[in-house]
Parts: structure tokens; sequence; C-alpha cells
């Protein structure tokens, strides 16, 4: 049975992260331990987890707490989307960005966006499922890749 959770970091869920990061350095930032725990303890650390295993885990903003203060008004933002290698990872995150686009729903926000690094597989899935490439800008000093900010409507049609 597939759930979402946003409670408090385990220790089984630190090493999932980490392990998960290490996988996919070329293509997501670095969130150390601490930062992690923030996200969790402020709810912007959503993991899906399939019975107890984690699949994979989205940081988002919380705009139950502070719905004003964004540069995005009206946007959820997602700020790291990252799922675990296999057959369904379509299918996963799917799970995850639809979690996201109800708490949107829920807190009465239009849009949902994110920055992501052009070149990596992740393109393919946030436009196949309604996200719109958009503007773009200069990405960090390490891998001095561009990034592409991609935006969906919260109540888009499955």
């Amino acid at each position: 049975m597939f759930t979402i959770t946003t409670n408090a970091l385990t220790h089984k869920l630190l090493l999932f992260y980490n392990h998960l990061q290490r996988k996919e350095r070329e293509t997501i930032g670095r969130v150390t331990p601490q930062m992690l725990e923030k996200y969790a303890s402020t709810r912007r650390l959503h993991t899906l987890l399939n019975d107890k295993d984690p699949l994979g885990y989205i940081i988002a903003n919380d705009t139950s707490r502070h719905p004003a203060r964004t540069i995005y008004p009206g946007d959820m933002r997602i700020y790291i989307a990252c799922i675990d290698y296999d057959a369904r990872r379509h299918l996963h995150g799917t799970m995850l960005v639809d979690h996201i686009a109800e708490l949107a729903r829920l807190s009465q926000l239009q849009r949902i966006g994110l920055w992501c690094a052009e070149g990596i597989p992740a393109h393919d899935f946030w436009t196949s499922i309604g996200f719109t490439p958009g503007r773009t800008r200069e990405g960090g000093q390490k891998r001095n890749r561009t990034h592409v900010e991609y935006t969906r409507a919260v109540d888009f049609p499955h």
C-alpha cells in the first residue's frame, strides 16, 4: 500500500535520502542531514512509501505556514524531487506530484512550479505530466548548466 509521509526523519529514511543523493548526484542538489531534519519538521519533505519502504521524495514550500512569503506568489514550488530508479519511476513520481498538487489546491494556489537543470532525464517526466517549460536562468558554478522553469496548473486534468 502506498502512503506519503511528512513525519519526522527516521534513521531508515535518512539512509534512503543519502543513498538517493549519492546515486543521483549529477541531477539533484545535495541536502545535508540537518536541512532534511528542518524540512521534515516544517512539513516540506514528502516521502512516498510502499508499506514502510521509501520510494522517493519531494521537498516543496510549506504554504500552510507562510503562504505570502514567496517570490512566486500563487505557486507551490518544488525544490527537489527524486525517485528511486525502477520500472515504476514515472508512476511513483506522478503520485508524489499529485500529492503536492492536492496540498496546493487546499491552500488555494493556482500553479506548481520548479526549476530543472537542462540535459537530464527529468525534463521528459515533467512534460509528460503536464508541466510546461518556460523561462531559463543560468545554473550554478559547479556544473554550469542552464535551468528551465516548469509550471503547471494545480487542477491539471489526468
